[in-house]
């Protein structure tokens, strides 16, 4: 099991954890990821830990996570540390948009109405960039957070929002766009670097034969799955704007979804809120496995979080990109490693938080 290097917010060098009980890590290719870490109360290094600490894995920098809560069990005399990979940073801030007058506020859009679409990396940097290392309130800045430079990476594409959660927006889009991103730290510079995260197409494959997987579960969910989305627009009463997007044969396989469009007058404008919407109700097609290391092709060293394998099932082949890992190390255990390749499984979390982001303002 790997050491943890304890450091504070500013990368100052606090302590190491050299022993613990269990580690869990989960990585996500569109969002945040989170952890889980038991060790000895008593033990060299838990006494300098605190909210906001920041641990780092020797050897593995991109896997620094940042320490939410501790849980002191006297009993035991252990300590549980819970918390959230680096990417969670974004879960503070809102898709805050430029300021009309003293007391309202407009719309953040990327690019500007009437001009072409611009790639997908320059539209989520551009809502990294005015919420977290350049916002027009300077109180809101992450400090030492910076924005790697735009490579124009990407489908072209247009965005907009007003008062989104930002790790909501950054994940809708980034699915949306096939476009994953991270915040990585560069300790050199004591700095933390947001930048897209597009993945490799790779030549690996994953499955019982080659010997790198256990388990593999297949699963196919329409339960969520929406068509059709009628979207309001600006106006009310008999007068507001709705317009409906999509396409679906009649009958039982149409299904239809309301999308709330606020303040939105322009058509164009009400059919990307109403695809994206109906992007994010697709059927959802996800295999889950256990991957094991060893094998011809492994985890770490020809693949990673966001790269698209080759999957062998019996169900046949298929292509697929890496979009969540759980990393659990135990002690006297090897490590377990279980993948999600596909579209991620629908949680209870991600159910309310689209719930608290059903308008589309």
């Amino acid at each position: 099991m790997r050491a943890f290097r304890i450091l504070t917010p500013d990368f100052e060098p606090l302590g190491e954890i050299a022993g613990y009980t269990s580690f869990s890590l989960i990585r996500r290719h569109f969002g945040v990821g989170e952890f889980e870490l038991f060790l000895p109360a008593r033990g060299p290094g838990a006494a300098d830990i605190g909210v906001d600490t920041l641990l780092m894995p020797v050897g593995a920098p991109e896997k620094t996570v940042i320490v939410e809560s501790l849980l002191y069990e006297e009993a035991k005399a252990g300590l549980t540390l819970r918390g959230c990979t680096l990417d969670g940073l974004v879960k503070r801030r809102l898709a805050v948009p430029p300021r009309v007058s003293e007391k309202t506020f407009g719309w953040d859009r990327v690019p500007n109405p009437g001009d072409p679409d611009v790639p997908a990396e320059t539209v989520l940097k551009h809502f990294a960039r005015n919420n977290l290392a350049e916002p027009a309130g300077l109180n809101r800045a992450i400090p030492n957070l910076v924005i790697a430079p735009d490579l124009g990476r990407g489908d072209p594409m247009r965005g907009q929002a007003r008062f989104e959660a930002l790790d909501v927006l950054l994940k809708d889009l980034g699915e949306f766009a096939d476009m994953g991103w991270h915040i990585v730290p560069d300790h050199q510079q004591k700095l933390l670097v947001f930048d897209v995260a597009p993945g490799r197409d790779v030549h690996a494959m994953v499955s019982l034969d080659m010997g790198n997987a256990g388990e593999m579960k297949y699963m196919l969910d329409a339960a969520s799955m929406r068509n059709i989305a009628y979207v309001g627009g600006q106006g009310e009463d008999e007068r507001r704007l709705i317009l409906a997007f999509g396409d679906a044969d009649p009958g039982r396989v149409r299904r239809e979804v309301w999308v709330e469009g606020g303040s939105l007058e322009l058509p164009d404008e009400m059919e990307r809120a109403g695809n994206r919407k109906l992007s994010q109700t697709e059927t959802k097609i996800t295999i889950q496995g256990a991957v094991l290391q060893h094998g011809a092709f492994q985890y770490g060293r020809d693949f990673d979080l966001g790269d698209r394998v080759t999957l062998k099932t019996h169900m046949g082949r298929l292509e697929a990109r890496a979009v969540e890992v759980r990393e659990t190390y135990a002690r006297d255990r090897p490590v377990q490693l279980d993948i999600t390749f596909g579209d991620a499984p629908v949680t209870v979390t991600g159910m309310i938080g689209d719930l608290q982001n059903t308008v589309v303002r």
